[in-house]
């Protein structure tokens, strides 16, 4: 087909038609195809885009066409079919070389010059007198055409037919295939997710193809009815359902993808949400600083929990430089719409006064108001300002009412251990609820608010325990090691020692070394005594420091070292320590790691005398009998100023 009968098929006119008919065709159709009408499918903006090329270049070529450029209405020439005994070029190969290979010709009845036919008229068939035989094998050759060739003749227009249907079915097949990949490609590229597509115009074109020598007649296939726009609701409710998993697990990537086009279209929780999944990396993508950024759109937009998230990053600077100001701030807006996260956070800054001004009655009227939802972190601290008697009476019994609320809740309760809070924020949190747990275990161990109850203080201690309280791990020692609530267990008490120690709890470090020492609950090891004993000592505990003096001293775990023994027992009677100072006058005393100081061992004996200590009085009594009057001045002229230099050091 030439370019001009392609043009009238474009436009859908007839040969020959008018340029008036084509001026208006052109209109007709540029308005239908119109790209403006498709701006929500880009499939169909597209090919409306390819259609209005086309028509455009069509009708620019017919209305440069000259008159007597124009086709002749009227039918089209038939074409005249070409014989089957059209004699075909000779193949390349040959059947034979010599002509005895070719087979004899049947044999046939001589003609006469009569009824032969004209020559080169091969369609006039000669004139017979009698019946048509029936059925020949094959037409009587023309004379002088040998019958080798007709037959390769045959042979060779067959095959070619042949050929050429296996050509144009292969044709056929691939466009059809084509077309189908292209309608799929189309639907799922450009489709949004669940099939849901954009809006359409009211009158779209009929179909997506138009004939051409590609797609054949996929031109009846019609285009799927687009289903209409989702507001920003239903964008923000579809990413809900793939959050929650409501097909059996979460699926962020489609719950990301719908939380961001309802955040585009400035839902506030969408945009909330989207700061979350970004924060915590739901959906592969980890990004805190647009975390930030859609944490404060919504917060823009009064939601309470993107106020406070934004606030938890500002104030311990987590992705994001940090701003006290900006986070007190965002933390009243959230407090003020009874956020209880917010109210339990602004408490606690305005009961220690930090980044805030001191405010007690404000701070215990904002837990109250949390404590009332059911705030965990709030009843905690409720029993906190109970227990100390901050900004209210000191009450015991209504502290231990608040630490059992909050006990009871767990880590479970945990409001701040939620998405989208800085870990931190959420560490300190959980650290409060095991403190809560821990202390109303020490209140019902002691006694105090209740009766003495060790079967529930065990209880709290395990929960507070299990959530990594080294106190609470050290405590349920001490309950196995004595029998308080549970049987004696040495070996119980052991692991619970060891596990606070390994946390670095010095008086656990101790209670590890005497068990280790006294060979209870674990074999006797003086070596390793003296390692725990150590550990404890440096961490300032003074009992461990007399028994790692002693240990040196007596040669336990290590080689006698009467210095090392000294200094470890002045260390414990600078802390006024009555052993240490019994044990460090006796040194003194015996010059034993030291040069022998009887003024000195009387000044350190007098100290631990002073608090009381028996064996202090008796061994100092001792003393003085061997000291004349003005040493035993001496001495207690220097008592008198160590503890001028104590209370100096101590204001």
């Amino acid at each position: 087909m030439d370019d001009i009968a392609q043009s009238y098929e474009i436009l859908g006119l007839s040969p020959a038609a008018s340029p008036e008919l084509v001026a208006e065709a052109r209109d007709r159709l540029l308005a239908h195809w119109d790209p403006a009408q498709f701006e929500g499918n880009p499939v169909v903006q597209r090919l409306a885009q390819r259609k209005q090329q086309e028509i455009q270049a069509a009708a620019r070529r017919l209305e440069h066409l000259a008159p007597a450029q124009r086709p002749a209405v009227g039918p089209a020439p038939r074409r005249q079919p070409k014989s089957l005994l059209a004699v075909p070029p000779q193949p390349t190969r040959r059947v034979a070389k010599h002509p005895a290979a070719l087979p004899a010709p049947p044999p046939r009845a001589q003609a006469t010059p009569e009824a032969a036919p004209a020559a080169g008229d091969l369609t006039k068939a000669p004139p017979s007198s009698g019946p048509a035989p029936a059925a020949p094998a094959a037409p009587p050759p023309p004379p002088g055409i040998p019958a080798a060739a007709v037959h390769r003749a045959i042979r060779w227009r067959y095959r070619r037919s042949n050929r050429s249907w296996r050509v144009g079915m292969g044709f056929v097949v691939g466009a059809l295939l084509l077309a189908t990949w292209f309608v799929y490609y189309s639907k799922t590229r450009h489709a949004t997710p669940e099939g849901v597509a954009p809006e359409v115009p009211k009158d779209p074109p009929p179909f997506l193809f138009e004939p051409g020598p590609a797609t054949g007649e996929l031109s009846s296939v019609p285009t799927q009815p687009l289903p209409p726009m989702l507001s920003a609701d239903e964008l923000f409710e579809r990413g809900e359902r793939a959050y929650a998993g409501d097909r059996g697990r979460p699926d962020y990537t489609a719950a990301a993808r719908w939380f961001r086009e309802a955040a585009d279209k400035g839902h506030p929780q969408g945009q909330y949400m989207l700061g979350v999944m970004l924060f915590e990396g739901q959906g592969g993508v980890t990004n805190l600083i647009e975390a930030a950024d859609w944490y404060r759109r919504a917060a823009d937009q009064g939601v309470a929990a993107a106020q406070f998230s934004l606030a938890s990053m500002l104030l311990h600077s987590y992705g994001i430089p940090g701003n006290d100001t900006l986070a007190v701030t965002l933390l009243r807006r959230a407090a003020d719409q009874a956020y209880p996260n917010a109210q339990v956070n602004l408490a606690l800054m305005q009961l220690e006064g930090v980044k805030t001004p001191r405010d007690i009655d404000a701070a215990v009227t904002l837990l109250r108001a949390a404590a009332q939802q059911k705030n965990a972190l709030a009843q905690a601290l409720l029993g906190v300002v109970h227990d100390e008697g901050r900004g209210v009476p000191e009450d015991p019994a209504e502290a231990l009412r608040w630490y059992r609320l909050a006990a009871e809740q767990g880590l479970k309760g945990n409001a701040m251990n939620m998405p989208g809070v800085a870990p931190p924020h959420r560490r300190a949190a959980d650290d409060t609820l095991s403190e809560a747990a821990l202390k109303l275990g020490l209140m019902l161990k002691s006694g105090r608010g209740a009766g003495q109850d060790y079967v529930e203080a065990q209880r709290w201690f395990l929960q507070a325990a299990g959530a990594g309280s080294a106190e609470a791990q050290f405590n349920l020692g001490l309950l196995y090691q004595y029998g308080q609530g549970v049987s004696t267990n040495h070996t119980e008490a052991v692991k619970w020692y060891r596990q606070a120690a390994e946390q670095g709890l010095a008086i656990a470090e101790f209670g590890l070394g005497w068990m280790h020492d006294a060979g209870l609950g674990a074999k006797q090891d003086s070596a390793e005594a003296l390692r725990w004993y150590r550990r404890a000592a440096d961490r300032g505990m003074t009992a461990a420091q007399v028994n790692l003096g002693w240990m040196y001293e007596q040669g336990r775990g290590h080689s006698a070292d009467l210095p090392e023994a000294a200094k470890w027992y002045r260390q414990a009677a600078e802390s006024n320590d009555p052993r240490g100072q019994i044990l460090l006058a006796e040194c003194l005393r015996a010059g034993k790691g030291l040069p022998a100081d009887l003024v000195e061992a009387y000044k350190w004996l007098q100290l631990a005398a002073n608090r009381g200590d028996a064996e202090a009085r008796n061994r100092l009594s001792t003393l003085a009998s061997e000291l004349t009057p003005s040493q035993i001045s001496e001495g207690l002229r220097r008592v008198r100023e160590y503890k001028k230099a104590q209370q100096g050091s101590s204001s």
